[in-house]
């Protein structure tokens, strides 16, 4: 006979974790039949900070998606020289390349604070979207966004001077992950110049100094420790890219 306290226990947990997923761009389209199909799936799990997730070249199993905390993705080169390509945080979902193609990882991840993610194996989930395709569609839609802020991003690092750059990398993140309340875009994680120096691949000082030009135009700026943007209209001009919609 089961122990009916485990049964009351896992129904907790699995509730709350439908909730957070909820919030996750690839799920919050599904029903919710869709959805606790999902959730059956998977399993949830808390890491501490500076845990690798995984790394470049592992193989591509698992997907993840972050109900709390916050996941850095970076690459290396042959000399050992790091780069952050993305920072991200609960609604977000990591893993998704090889997870779909089921080849290595492109980067790596690791958490940067106590995170807890959800957590999707790849077997399992195509069993599931045999059965439920629409899933799938949900899937393609966060992936095409995923490629478009990347693209964004290369194109920002390859043709700009350095204020550009960063306006043109910044307006991908206010995308990305901005939150905006009376036309002001502010992040929910800080967002540290050091990252971005290393995004770009420039020291932090020339970072600061582009930041100055920013603030001048009356663009971004930081605030405290937090990263605002005042105007996208001004980001965008700087960074010479058009409205979502305009232009290509």
């Amino acid at each position: 006979m089961r122990d009916s306290s485990a049964v009351v226990g896992w129904g907790l947990v699995a509730m709350r974790t439908l909730e957070a997923l909820r919030r996750v761009d690839m799920f919050q389209d599904l029903s919710e039949d869709d959805l606790a199909a999902v959730v059956a799936c998977g399993n949830t799990a808390t890491f501490g900070s500076k845990v690798d997730l995984f790394l470049k070249d592992d193989p591509g199993d698992a997907l993840f998606a972050i109900l709390e905390g916050e996941v850095e993705i970076h690459t290396s080169s042959e000399d050992g020289k790091t780069m952050r390509l993305n920072m991200l945080t609960a609604g977000d979902v990591l893993g998704e390349i090889g997870f779909i193609d089921g080849r290595a990882r492109t980067a790596s991840a690791t958490t940067v604070r106590e995170t807890t993610l959800f957590c999707l194996r790849r077997s399992a989930f195509l069993a599931l979207l045999e059965e439920r395709p629409k899933i799938a569609i949900a899937m393609m839609q966060v992936l095409a966004q995923r490629v478009r802020w990347v693209s964004a991003a290369v194109e920002a690092i390859a043709f700009k001077e350095v204020p550009q750059r960063l306006a043109a990398y910044l307006v991908a993140m206010a995308q990305e992950q901005g939150v905006e309340a009376n036309g002001i875009i502010t992040f929910p994680e800080l967002v540290r110049q050091e990252w971005l120096a290393e995004a770009l691949g420039v020291s932090r000082e020339i970072v600061n100094k582009a930041f100055r030009v920013l603030k001048e135009d009356g663009a971004a700026s930081y605030v405290g420790k937090r990263l605002v943007i005042s105007s996208m209209a001004k980001l965008r001009e700087r960074a010479g890219v058009t409205e979502p919609g305009k232009g290509r």
